[in-house]
């Protein structure tokens, strides 16, 4: 199982006492597979676990993994397809016309998208699978 040190200028241990407390300053966190085994100040882990690769500096901030309540989930944007955004009269065919995505794709992305801004966790809440909307459309026919 693989052990790492998380080395921050500021460790967030619990971000409910903020701005008083909750943090400790030139700490660590030691994660230990997919857990969090201890966090402390960095002096102290250094001492009991040599051994451990340290990942980040005193210029890192080590935060818990936050959680998007509100995301719509469209990691492949209307801009993407060259649609500016505009008045949402005029707005609208234009977005109807978005050339199809692939559902598993589009979520792939807003997925990559989402973690590398930190959230680690969200619910996907976009109204369709970014199929091209045909007012015209049967549910026979639609794609």
């Amino acid at each position: 199982m693989q052990t790492t040190l998380l080395h921050g200028g500021h460790v967030v241990t619990d971000p409910a006492a903020l701005p008083d407390d909750g943090v400790i300053a030139n700490g660590r966190m030691l994660v230990v597979g997919e857990n969090v085994g201890a966090v402390s100040p960095f002096d102290d882990a250094c001492k009991t676990h040599p051994e451990v690769e340290v990942l980040g500096s005193q210029h890192h901030l080590v935060l818990p993994g936050l959680i998007s309540a509100h995301h719509h989930g469209a990691g492949v944007t209307v801009p993407h397809f060259g649609i500016r955004y505009d008045y949402l009269e005029c707005w609208l065919p234009d977005n109807w016309c978005m050339p199809p995505l692939d559902i598993y794709l589009g979520t792939l992305y807003a997925t990559m998208r989402v973690i590398c801004s930190g959230i680690a966790a969200f619910f996907r809440d976009w109204f369709d699978d970014l199929q091209p909307f045909d007012p015209f459309a049967t549910p026979n026919n639609r794609r």
